[in-house]
């Protein structure tokens, strides 16, 4: 499920139950802006793509960068900006995206790192 306003460009692939909330970015293309003479939309796109894995939550306004991995069973909260690879049952937050809880099958809640 693709919240409202959701935009998702480039190679994306998304898994299974896997939802957003409103207003999220989800890509897989990046603009290329080394020739400092030549305008960046004239240099063409750099394709990176992007995978999430299955019965993850993304909140609203989170923004996730091309080439990154999310596992399964990720939560990232609301306004996240995604910049790097987020194991399986692992919580981030903020900018840029950190780690802050894992999920423990043996306890059977979310842990505080």
């Amino acid at each position: 499920r693709l919240g409202i306003g959701s935009v998702i460009m480039g190679p994306v692939e998304i898994g299974s139950s896997t939802i957003t909330g409103q207003n999220c970015l989800i890509t897989g293309l990046d603009h290329n802006f080394h020739e400092y003479k030549k305008p960046i939309k004239d240099q063409g796109v750099n394709i990176n793509p992007t995978y999430i894995g299955n019965g993850s939550f993304i909140g609203a306004n989170v923004s996730i960068l091309p080439g990154v991995f999310i596992g399964d069973n990720v939560v990232i909260g609301a306004g996240s900006v995604v910049t790097k690879d987020i194991p399986n049952n692992h919580m981030v937050v903020g900018n840029p995206a950190r780690i802050v809880k894992k999920y423990s099958k043996e306890v059977g809640e979310w842990i505080r790192l």
